[in-house]
């Protein structure tokens, strides 16, 4: 609704270019507004997964660490410690727009 409005009061005087990631050509402000609502919807989500998929390798990586720690084989850094920002909860992870990992 809000795409077609936005298409509506401006269609008489806004000229539109600009390529997709799918490629293809998006000429009106309806198909850009429609995009970017689209956008807006998926990208906190798509976020999340994507942390998710991190804080798996994440615990990986730190039960390999747990293992050669506990077997003396050497000394290795405590990678929680460098990806501490994996571990909050997931409704901080879905809000956030960008990460800082400093």
């Amino acid at each position: 609704m809000d795409a077609s409005l936005v298409h509506y009061l401006t269609s008489n005087f806004v000229m539109l270019r600009h390529t997709g990631e799918d490629g293809k050509d998006i000429n009106t402000a309806f198909e850009g507004s429609l995009r970017t609502g689209i956008n807006d919807a998926v990208a906190p989500y798509r976020q999340l997964y994507v942390f998710h998929i991190i804080r798996f390798f994440v615990e990986s990586l730190n039960m390999v660490e747990s293992v050669f720690n506990h077997q003396n084989f050497f000394e290795i850094p405590y990678f929680k410690d460098f990806f501490r920002v994996f571990y909050n909860d997931d409704a901080y992870m879905k809000g956030r727009k960008t990460i800082s990992l400093l």
